[in-house]
């Protein structure tokens, strides 16, 4: 009866760890969709091209994996990969850990400098990680953490 218990509570434990996990690596997103609105709001003044060096510049020292897929007048657009992770305690008492990634297209609009994160499958060389999490929907101006441009 130990045994089945002990499964029963490392299982329990794992799938804590799982959802800890999947909760940073959506954190993390918003976070990127964060970063972006924050400096399309700071540097609303400077042309469209100023604002993409800027946010790239923040995503080179910040997201694992990002490129830029298009960028026209009025829209930038950027695919990105974030993760998260969260430890555990294995039926042995070792250490264990749960890698959760989310990628996703993140979409700015230089007129209103509003952001929105999409979610998108990631590339087949980011298959490392033991659970790719969904994104749910992710607006800037419905963030209470994001400055909003005033008119």
């Amino acid at each position: 009866m130990t045994i089945g218990a002990t499964i029963t509570v490392v299982a329990g434990c794992a799938n804590a760890a799982t959802d800890r996990a999947k909760d940073e690596a959506r954190s993390n997103a918003a976070n990127v969709g964060r970063l972006i609105a924050s400096n399309a709001v700071e540097y609303a003044a400077f042309d469209p091209r100023a604002v993409i060096n800027f946010v790239e510049a923040e995503l080179e020292e910040d997201v694992g994996w990002w490129e830029q897929s298009s960028a026209d007048e009025a829209t930038a657009v950027w695919r990105f990969r974030v993760g998260g992770s969260a430890d555990y305690t294995g039926a042995l008492g070792e250490a264990q850990s749960v890698l959760a990634q989310v990628c996703g297209e993140a979409t700015l609009t230089f007129a209103t400098s509003e952001v929105t994160l999409t979610d998108i499958d990631c590339p087949e060389e980011f298959s490392w990680a033991d659970v790719d999490e969904d994104l749910g929907p992710w607006r800037s101006g419905s963030d209470p953490h994001v400055p909003q441009r005033t008119p």
